[in-house]
């Protein structure tokens, strides 16, 4: 089914802040993985799905990382944070991030239905799909 691995990216509603984000992004990449040698859009669809989730895993990493690990650096010595602004960019760049991933998410699972190819903005960390001529 082309359509899973982008399912799998709602699992970033499981409501666990900052976990299920992980899960869902690792979930993408390993359902994705595994359309490997499938039909031409079902091989397609998972390689774009799985490049996405490991995109926004990086993102996800990067950004909350950044965050907690200034938080804590600027606060450490009994120090406090005096507003939201400009600290709070960080955090709400990846809100950000994660709202376009939801979106991502439900455009790939609605077009991998359409037995058609949904591709999101990513850094290619896989190649295409070898594919049999037979299955094309």
């Amino acid at each position: 089914m082309s359509a899973l691995p982008w399912g799998l990216g709602l699992g970033v509603f499981l409501c666990v802040p900052f976990v299920s984000s992980v899960l869902a992004s690792i979930a993408m990449v390993v359902a994705g993985r595994l359309q490997r040698g499938k039909e031409r859009h079902v091989a397609e669809n998972g390689r774009n799905a799985a490049n996405w989730g490991l995109t926004y895993l990086l993102l996800t990493v990067v950004l909350v990382g950044t965050h907690f690990g200034l938080l804590y650096a600027l606060t450490r010595d009994g120090g406090s944070i005096d507003g939201f602004f400009p600290f709070g960019i960080i955090i709400l760049t990846w809100i950000t991030v994660s709202v376009v991933h939801v979106g991502f998410s439900i455009a790939g699972l609605v077009k991998g239905l359409r037995q058609e190819i949904f591709s999101a903005p990513a850094i290619s960390f896989f190649s295409r799909p070898e594919v049999d001529d037979e299955r094309r």
